[in-house]
């Protein structure tokens, strides 16, 4: 039932459980926007070139074709709901709000849910997970209902809370520089002496601080 659903709607809502011991995850990109809610846990996140501890309550909107991954917490574990959704499910929002809204909603990064606030978000995904697994043929429906229920929450938090935008993980403020330098000079094949130069720090260093957060080697 949940492949007719998927090809149905063109949705998906997983929640998952992740700890040091699962197979890390690769960058990737999707053609369709990602939507990560952090139920208990933690873990670090790379959205394009930036990067974000996301803890218990935390949420981020990844837009279609944005280069990402997620790194598991070396202790304990991180739970989370990952929903997974195309352009035409904006559909019913691109009728009550306006576009301009929209597009800042699209790509505000991560927010932290107010506490009050969070097991009402929870509900709503919960409710949408035990669509997508299949009741009957109105689940679609309502899977579309509370996907705009979802989107308008979002919206709501970033435009008229206080304090709710996350700014990128402060303790890995070195590689995030060096993330977005990279990412703003990539068209220039630079090297790894290249980079290590511009920070006034060794090759070694660099390779090795880059891997301890992103997981990824630094090499070239």
């Amino acid at each position: 039932m949940e492949s007719t659903l998927e090809t149905i709607t063109n949705f998906k809502i997983t929640k998952v459980r992740r700890d040091r011991h699962q197979r890390r995850q690769d960058s990737h990109v999707h053609s369709y926007y990602e939507i990560l809610y952090v139920i208990n846990g933690y873990c670090t996140f790379f959205s394009g070139h930036n990067i974000y501890q996301l803890n218990q309550g935390d949420l981020i909107i990844v837009p279609q074709g944005t280069l990402h991954k997620s790194t598991y917490p070396e202790t304990g574990y991180s739970e989370r709901y990952v929903v997974n959704f195309p352009e035409k499910g904006l559909e019913w929002l691109r009728q009550l709000v306006d576009k301009e809204i929209i597009q800042e909603m699209l790509q505000a990064g991560a927010i932290s849910i107010p506490d009050k606030r969070r097991e009402y978000l929870e509900s709503l995904m919960s409710q949408m997970l035990t669509e997508f697994e299949g009741q009957d043929m109105l689940s679609p429906a309502f899977i579309q209902a509370e996907l705009l229920e979802i989107l308008l929450f979002i919206i709501r938090c970033q435009r008229f809370s206080q304090n709710v935008v996350k700014e990128f993980d402060e303790t890995n403020q070195l590689i995030q520089d060096v993330a977005t330098y990279v990412y703003e000079n990539f068209h220039r094949h630079i090297t790894l002496s290249d980079t290590a130069l511009k920070f006034h720090i060794s090759r070694s260093y660099l390779s090795k601080k880059f891997k301890a957060v992103t997981g990824d080697v630094c090499s070239k």
